[in-house]
């Protein structure tokens, strides 16, 4: 992913270095740059403020994912990166109360891609490797130069196949706690809202580190009852009262499917 954000940093230094050659006055000159790319389990996207022009309280989206920028750095020339997996990469071998549904998204802010410096006839630039290209910019400030930091407002949008009820109290969402080795609630804050017509979940976060909704892994269980039944010489049928939900499984040689339920996310 460094290869790859390196590659846009080298697009985002052409755009803006093709711009200057237009003077002030040239219109031509982009003000922004939004790369994203998408596959089943992965989605990339890259969004950098080239001018250096004010988003302060501007949403930047990444698909179904969305943030705004910093305080500090809503007028910087930046690069905003996003990454979400659709699995969990984090505690796939750690047992937590929680388990994370929906996958991880991680957005990460980096300063803007060192210019090419004219010298007399010739223009100049230090080749980098991708380690001194990359320099990351945490929030919140580590070093604690930055002040009092405000928390920055977050709008994800569930996939439409996670089920989930209307009463906020459910949804929890996280940032990786990387010392701890866990899911941490404390950085996020605010009113957390849900809207289920839209599945917008909207809250704020005083970090950018891996975030994700979170699950209790007894939201269903237990049971208030099943039922087995055979239907053939090789198949069954397996019927499951959830404490939320019901739902039928047929059940055969090396295979388990899902043949009926009340919810059409499922």
């Amino acid at each position: 992913m460094e290869v790859h954000t390196r590659r846009s940093k080298d697009e985002i230094e052409k755009i803006a270095a093709e711009g200057r050659k237009g003077g002030k006055g040239d219109q031509t000159k982009k003000d922004f740059l939004e790369m994203v790319e998408k596959r089943d389990d992965l989605m990339f996207g890259v969004w950098a403020n080239i001018q250096g022009k004010s988003r302060m309280g501007v949403l930047i989206e990444y698909g179904n994912y969305g943030t705004n920028l910093p305080m500090k750095q809503s007028s910087s020339q930046l690069v905003m990166r996003c990454l979400w997996t659709g699995y969990d990469y984090l505690t796939a071998t750690k047992i937590q109360d929680d388990i994370v549904v929906g996958g991880v998204v991680n957005f990460q802010m980096y300063s803007f891609p060192e210019s090419a410096k004219p010298a007399n006839k010739w223009t100049m630039r230090n080749i980098l490797t991708v380690e001194q290209r990359l320099k990351n910019v945490p929030f919140p400030d580590p070093t604690g130069a930055a002040g009092v930091e405000q928390p920055v407002d977050m709008q994800f949008t569930l996939p439409e196949s996670i089920f989930t009820e209307e009463d906020a109290s459910q949804v929890k969402i996280a940032v990786w706690d990387e010392e701890q080795q866990c899911w941490n609630h404390s950085f996020i804050g605010g009113d957390l809202q849900f809207k289920k017509s839209t599945r917008q979940i909207k809250f704020t976060t005083m970090k950018f580190a891996p975030m994700a909704l979170l699950q209790s892994r007894c939201t269903d269980y237990p049971y208030k009852n099943w039922w087995l039944r055979c239907t053939d010489n090789d198949t069954a049928l397996l019927t499951l009262w959830t404490k939320r939900i019901e739902l039928v499984f047929e059940i055969g040689p090396l295979y388990l499917k899902l043949v009926r339920n009340e919810q059409s996310e499922l």
